[in-house]
């Protein structure tokens, strides 16, 4: 089994990407790195130029926090690159997940538990994450009474297949 986590940090505007990068920096970073389960893949799509920079913050984050750093692959879009190293992959779990999200430490856990329970059941299936809201000028979290399933996707979604045919876009 192959878990790919993807997010997007694909900016023209440099201005823009630095202020989510810092908002990574405090929530999305601190939480990939710190997952209880390793055994994933981070994916960022970001602009060519970007790479070696967000390179370098993952670096540092890691030393900073003295976490090992997951496997990742940089993409330069999530289109047809996307969908080919999905196939060439065989990855069997696609998460999308935004870079100024925060995720609890078993995140991951709790997904591949969902897979490895439902992969013989289902040619493929989605696992909807059910976020909490967290406003950070309050220090609050809202449990969010929206509820997602398969008429509206979450933006924490997961697609499932135990036999890789497709991929979904960002």
């Amino acid at each position: 089994m192959k878990h790919l986590i993807s997010t997007r940090i694909k900016f023209d505007d440099d201005t823009l990407l630095m202020k989510y990068l810092e908002v990574s920096k405090k929530f999305f970073l601190p939480s990939i790195l710190s997952q209880t389960n390793k055994n994933f893949i981070l994916c960022v799509i970001a602009n060519r130029q970007h790479h070696t920079l967000i390179d370098n913050i993952i670096n540092e984050m890691c030393e900073t926090l003295k976490k090992e750093k997951p496997s990742l692959v940089f993409l330069n879009d999530a289109s047809t690159t996307y969908l080919n190293y999905i196939l060439k992959e065989n990855i069997n779990i696609q998460t999308r997940h935004d870079c100024d999200d925060w995720m609890c430490d078993t995140y991951v856990d709790q997904i591949q538990k969902i897979f490895f329970k439902n992969v013989d059941k289902y040619k493929s299936f989605v696992i909807h994450g059910q976020p909490y809201k967290y406003d950070i000028t309050e220090d609050k979290k809202y449990k969010m009474t929206y509820r997602y399933d398969g008429s509206n996707t979450s933006m924490f979604v997961s697609i499932c297949q135990k036999n890789v045919t497709f991929s979904y876009l960002h």
